[in-house]
């Protein structure tokens, strides 16, 4: 798993998008960084338990995300969990794809999950910024 310095990268920013968000954000920023890190463990089972053919089980995996992201986008108020849920969509139909249609080179299939990764990452960075909470201010000394 941290054969790459593009999964020790992406799991890292993946630590700190969640602790940013457990830190200083609310609720909906909470949820959509738990749901992906869940995804994103889930996953890396999968790939773990079926290193040669993981393609057919991690279809599921990235379809109960998106159906994390999609009933947060439907309960949140806020902007970002539809531009993550987009992205997700994104991994979802690529994964489709793939299990449908072997023409696809495995490093397209890869990338592409990457770059959908790097986009929920993003959405929910983006929300977490838009919902800063500021530390309340400090008694006055008398």
């Amino acid at each position: 798993m941290f054969q790459t310095l593009y999964s020790t990268t992406a799991v890292v920013a993946l630590c700190i998008v969640v602790a940013l968000a457990v830190w200083r954000a609310g609720p909906s920023e909470q949820a959509g960084a738990g749901i992906f890190a869940l995804g994103w463990a889930l996953s890396a089972v999968v790939q773990s338990l079926f290193r040669d053919n993981y393609g057919p089980w991690l279809l599921p995996v990235d379809l109960a995300t998106l159906l994390g992201f999609g009933i947060l986008t439907w309960r949140s108020s806020r902007d970002w969990p539809v531009i993550a849920t987009a992205f997700q969509g994104v991994a979802v139909a690529v994964g489709a794809l793939f299990l449908f249609d072997v023409s696809i080179a495995p490093p397209l299939y890869v990338a592409s999950l990457a770059v959908s990764s790097i986009g929920v990452l993003g959405a929910i960075l983006w929300g977490i910024v838009t919902a800063w909470k500021p530390d309340p201010p400090a008694p006055p000394i008398v």
